[in-house]
């Protein structure tokens, strides 16, 4: 008997299979036992269904999440080689955002179906994807590697057990380079919370201020540290921003003869929490004012658009 036969007498309802459930994603509730799947492989009822709660018998979900900053929603083509005869024999389109899943494809009976599910990338993030592998005894995590375009195909199979495939799609927010950013930005993607490693490698693995120079671990622990009255900690923290935006591509001709006075002024004082060095805030307010109108984009290339974010 092959395939089409099947498919011809599940239609006219002379095949009973039974199907488990596949194991639902975290946070999601399992499906109710009540419920029954097609006998073979198809789109469900109505096109992609969201997954954000509960999940009946899923057999190819795709997932969204951004990093660093999110983006807009992007749009996933889907492709569907039924029973792996070696053509696509369906294809569509579904759209998804940050933080969302959406069920495109489930299977029953005796079947495998090859899905290849590309996404649109949008612009300034680098792609990458992890499928899980949902089995009745493990679950089996692929990674892919980060590309300029994000495609992963997998099969769909229920062969006496109930599998399924889950692809999540990453889109990590990459900088433009030739613009500036702010210190505050420079703050909050340093990899350690939630937003992304946005930093550029630093030469020889430190950055100076004045003669001093600075791992990144403690270069973090000076944009932590309120200024409380010290200019010093002030200046450090434009001065770092500046360094890092030059580091990023940024264009440092408008900003140059700023920095190389704030170091001469920084000289060998040491920045807390790493050390105690001490500045009157009205000894560093014009050159404080400078680094923060190059790291604004007042001043210099122009600050990268859509970045903004709240200084001290």
């Amino acid at each position: 008997m092959n395939y089409t036969d099947m498919r011809r007498m599940a239609g006219a309802g002379m095949i009973v299979v039974g199907v488990g459930i596949l194991a639902a994603c975290s946070g999601e509730a399992p499906a109710a036992p009540e419920v029954q799947t097609p006998l073979f492989g198809q789109q469900p009822p109505g096109g992609p269904q969201p997954t954000t709660s509960t999940v009946t018998y899923e057999a190819i979900k795709v997932c969204k999440v951004y990093s660093g900053q999110v983006g807009p929603d992007v749009i996933v083509d889907v492709v569907i080689d039924q029973g792996n005869n070696g053509g696509a024999d369906q294809s569509f389109q579904t759209t998804i955002g940050d933080g969302d899943c959406s069920l495109v494809w489930i299977v029953g009976g005796n079947i495998e179906d090859k899905i290849t599910l590309t996404e649109q990338v949008p612009a300034g993030y680098t792609a990458s994807h992890v499928s899980a592998l949902l089995g009745s005894d493990k679950v089996t995590v692929t990674t892919g590697a980060s590309v300029p375009g994000n495609s992963v195909s997998e099969t769909a199979r229920n062969i006496g057990t109930v599998t399924g495939v889950v692809v999540t799609f990453t889109n990590t927010f990459v900088p433009s380079t030739g613009c500036t950013l702010t210190q505050g930005f420079w703050k909050t993607h340093t990899g350690l919370g939630a937003q992304a490693d946005a930093w550029p490698a630093l030469p020889g693995g430190t950055l100076a201020l004045g003669s001093v120079n600075y791992t990144k671990a403690q270069l973090i622990s000076i944009f932590n540290t309120a200024p409380k009255g010290n200019g010093l900690i002030t200046l450090a923290h434009q001065l770092i921003a500046a360094k890092l935006n030059i580091l990023n591509g940024a264009d440092p001709t408008a900003i140059s003869a700023t920095i190389a006075a704030a170091d001469a002024l920084i000289g060998a004082l040491v920045v807390p929490p790493v050390g105690s060095g001490f500045l009157a805030p009205s000894a560093v307010s014009a050159l404080v004012t400078a680094l923060d109108d190059f790291n604004t984009g007042d001043t210099g290339p122009g600050h990268c658009d859509d970045l903004e974010v709240i200084d001290d």
